[in-house]
């Protein structure tokens, strides 16, 4: 009798605690997974040539371009300069976007070889307005000095909105190493890193934007003025998209 009133005191205890958990599934139901960044576009340039219905070269008269058949884009240094500019030809929708690449270059002259790299994001053509997320060049005795700039675009007139030396013993980006750009808008928070090829953040940018963009194209872009002779190039080893949602 006494084991019966144990086992009937047992179902009775399972049967509160489930139409406890039942009533606080409807009152409070379990929330959904928290939002995350998520991959919406990937290349790794494979392949001989690149994929025209991704990308479109644009600039009048950019340096020449390649892929190297080893999973690199690859931009030609020229000694008049100029930007090889490559957009995404998919408009990404929303508020949060955020871009990596990874790149590397094989100029070797400390003085001459002039080299600048940039994400753009946001990029509206018909507005010809955009963020530009810019790593660039500048001499400085016998090395380079690196500077980061994020500039806003607005009917084709730009406006600095930060500016800093990467600081640190000079070149900080040295020829033939990896290093990733990233740049990130977040509902007019703009962040603008490099970083090494392990991830370690070398120098960040970031700011708000009161009146940012949303929506656009996505675009990288490559310049390598050259005073030395022979082959001097930029190497873009990948580029991806994310979306937070």
């Amino acid at each position: 009798m006494k084991k019966l009133l144990k086992l009937s005191c047992l179902a009775l205890l399972i049967l509160c605690l489930s139409l406890l958990i039942a009533c606080d599934e409807d009152d409070n139901p379990t929330p959904s997974p928290d939002p995350t960044w998520k991959i919406v576009f990937e290349d790794n340039f494979d392949g001989d040539s690149l994929d025209k219905a991704n990308w479109s070269q644009y600039e009048s008269t950019p340096p020449p371009y390649s892929l190297t058949g080893s999973g690199e884009l690859q931009i030609d240094g020229e000694s008049s300069g100029g930007d090889a500019t490559f957009v995404y030809n998919t408009a990404i929708s929303g508020n949060y976007v955020r871009v990596n690449s990874k790149f590397r270059t094989t100029q070797n002259d400390p003085i001459n070889d002039d080299v600048d790299l940039a994400i753009h994001i946001n990029v509206d053509f018909n507005s010809d307005s955009r963020y530009s997320l810019v790593l660039t060049s500048d001499p400085s005795g016998a090395s380079r000095d690196y500077e980061l700039a994020i500039v806003k675009r607005i009917n084709s007139v730009d406006t600095v909105l930060l500016h800093e030396s990467m600081g640190g013993t000079m070149p900080q980006i040295s020829a033939g190493n990896n290093y990733i750009l990233e740049g990130i808008n977040s509902n007019g928070n703009i962040t603008f890193a490099v970083k090494d090829d392990g991830g370690t953040i070398l120098k960040s940018l970031s700011l708000n934007d009161s009146s940012p963009f949303s929506d656009g194209k996505i675009a990288i872009s490559g310049d390598l003025n050259i005073g030395t002779t022979g082959q001097q190039s930029i190497f873009f080893d990948y580029v991806i998209v994310e979306k937070y949602y």
